[in-house]
């Protein structure tokens, strides 16, 4: 059902044809990696907070789905936001708002920072201490959380700034 939304949504976005930056047909890929990154994250938070263990098989498979999505929406948001030309002047104006504009701290601080490379940190600091992986990849699922939020409002928000005529 997430992905099944996932794509949807990208297509509703599609619709919007006034809105330059929502047309990229990258963006049900995106949306739909960033579904497995937000589920996964989210199991594992419920993971650590669940009173009755989880299989480690079941556990790792989560960890590495979280792991993968994170590294392949960090690619595809910089490959889509520096490596594809806009289709348009009002798309590559509202991208620019995005990474350089009002909402850069929303962008680099949260997206790339908070939702990225923090969640990155946070688990390679897991790896010489397992004991502390449910903790770390928790938190580290929660910062994605949070920094896909902080990604979505400034994808949401910048492009109906941007005057359409």
């Amino acid at each position: 059902f997430a992905l099944g939304a996932a794509i949807y949504t990208a297509f509703l976005f599609a619709q919007a044809e006034g809105r330059d930056l929502w047309q990229s047909a990258l963006l049900p890929f995106h949306l739909v990696v960033q579904a497995f990154m937000a589920g996964s994250a989210t199991l594992l938070v419920v993971n650590l907070l669940n009173p009755a263990p989880v299989p480690d098989d079941l556990s790792r498979g989560i960890l590495y789905a979280f792991v993968a999505a994170l590294v392949i929406d960090l690619f595809v948001t910089l490959v889509g936001e520096f490596g594809i030309p806009h289709a348009s002047e009002v798309a590559a104006r509202a991208a620019h708002d995005i990474s350089h504009g009002y909402y850069r701290k929303y962008f680099w601080g949260g997206s790339i920072a908070l939702g990225h490379i923090v969640p990155i940190i946070l688990l390679l600091l897991a790896v010489p201490i397992p004991s502390l992986l449910p903790i770390l990849a928790a938190v580290a699922g929660l910062s994605a959380l949070a920094g896909l939020y902080f990604y979505e409002y400034a994808f949401v928000m910048a492009p109906q700034e941007i005057q359409n005529s």
